[in-house]
């Protein structure tokens, strides 16, 4: 976790992209009926709550993580498991909903909580 946090930090600081760049990487493309997709250049782009949110997860049958990341805010919520339960119950990628898990829940809900103070 601290490896993904590192990465995290680095992409926001530039070290990794220019902001072009991953403003790009962060700006779904647009559907046949002019709706923006939920899926960017490896990254799913949703509003939550009035938020705009990127995440990106991964699983396999013995492990799973999930990044999430408020870039207005600069805020990242980094969780890994040595299980698929952080993604497979949720079916986090077919929904593209991050508020399918219950971790990265806890983390907007603890976000917002913190920017209405």
């Amino acid at each position: 976790a601290p490896d993904v946090a590192r990465f995290s930090i680095a992409l926001d600081a530039g070290q990794l992209l220019s902001d072009a760049s991953r403003a790009c990487a962060w700006t779904p493309p647009i559907g046949r009926d002019g709706r923006p997709l939920p899926y960017a250049l490896g990254w799913f782009v949703q509003d939550v709550k009035g938020q705009e949110v990127v995440w990106h997860y991964g699983h396999a049958l013995e492990s799973s993580s999930l990044l999430v990341k408020i870039p207005q805010r600069r805020l990242a919520f980094v969780v890994l498991a040595n299980s698929d339960g952080l993604s497979r119950w949720g079916a986090l990628g077919d929904k593209a909903d991050v508020t399918a898990s219950p971790a990265a829940t806890l983390f907007l809900n603890w976000s917002q909580e913190r920017s209405s103070r």
